[in-house]
């Protein structure tokens, strides 16, 4: 069994999975008020071809401490982390038998709070976010600023775009998704939740299972309930998601839940994409219902004017009423 280590909010399962090629996870459970919310970072190995020792693990197989199936890959010195944990000094070693960290990126408004401790673990390396959150975190020394506008984000100068794409979805906590191109894999972190009955993600109990039973926590690859609210423009929401999904990948890894390796694009076009289009429906006649009645306002409006502008017109033009001449 791999070990754990308990970090204040955060316990940390120190065994690297392998996902495909050069794609790795690993898992924690994170404690938020007395809920235990199931966690996970990636790492991305950012070489162009990595190596059969590299992958020699079958996909989602556990890779404890450093051991590839009995073979260790061939060093790589740049690594991509995606939504970090705490930089224990046990997850460092860890990370550093996969290579150096170049890239640390907090990939949307939520998930950023050890992204900045990093640094001082792997001097040099760079830390990119979403350009949002900086108003959140004046802390958080962001060096690559991500615009979150619609179409993929501009290249990042050391990110290898044949290893990498950053597809943003502006509008949902203001994320940044991974494409990784040698697995044909989308890397996520609240686009979707995947809490299934026998999947791998151990299920949180109460009361966090209670929260996800009232808000559609347990639907496949899709958002919360409270997302109705968060969302404030679905039809933008939903026109990133179709860049999203038309681009070319199969497999979706997520910050919570069981990955899909497998058939990831339908879930989550089944998921969450039509979790915005009904919002995106529901918003629609919102703003027809709010444009008709304006329109009723403003009608109503005129007609009161037009009335009060015609009886001021017919009093002027009839003059005031003419006395009767007095008798003598």
């Amino acid at each position: 069994m791999a070990a754990e280590q308990h970090n204040g909010s955060l316990t940390v399962v120190h065994e690297l999975k392998c996902r495909g090629p050069g794609l790795y996870t690993v898992e924690a459970r994170m404690r938020f008020m007395t809920c235990a919310i199931p966690v996970r970072m990636t790492i991305v190995v950012l070489n162009k071809k990595p190596g059969p020792s590299s992958v020699s693990s079958p996909v989602s197989s556990p890779v404890k401490r450093g051991i590839f199936g009995g073979h260790k890959p061939a060093r790589v010195e740049d690594l991509l982390l995606i939504s970090p944990f705490a930089a224990t000094d046990e997850l460092v070693e860890l990370v550093k038998t996969l290579g150096s960290v170049k890239f640390v990126l907090a990939p949307n408004t939520m998930h950023h709070l050890w992204a900045g401790e990093w640094r001082g673990a792997f001097p040099g390396s760079k830390l990119l976010a979403p350009a949002s959150l900086a108003a959140k975190r004046p802390d958080l020394a962001i060096d690559v600023a991500l615009p979150v506008t619609p179409g993929p984000c501009p290249a990042v100068p050391g990110l290898p775009a044949d290893v990498v794409s950053l597809l943003p979805l502006p509008g949902l906590n203001d994320e940044v998704t991974v494409l990784h191109k040698p697995s044909r894999t989308l890397v996520v972190a609240d686009a979707a939740f995947n809490f299934e009955q026998g999947g791998e993600t151990q299920l949180p109990g109460a009361p966090m299972s209670w929260y996800l039973s009232l808000t559609g926590g347990y639907a496949k690859c899709s958002l919360t309930t409270p997302f109705k609210w968060l969302i404030k423009d679905a039809a933008a929401v939903g026109a990133a998601l179709d860049a999203v999904l038309a681009a070319p990948w199969d497999a979706l890894v997520m910050a919570h839940g069981s990955p899909v390796m497998a058939g990831g694009k339908a879930a989550l076009a089944a998921g969450t994409r039509a979790f915005v289009a009904q919002l995106e429906a529901a918003q629609a006649a919102a703003k027809t219902e709010h444009s008709s009645h304006v329109y009723a306002y403003a009608a109503g409006g005129l007609a009161v004017s037009a009335v009060a502008a015609f009886a001021a017109a017919r009093f002027l033009l009839s003059g005031p009423a003419r006395s009767a001449p007095a008798s003598s």
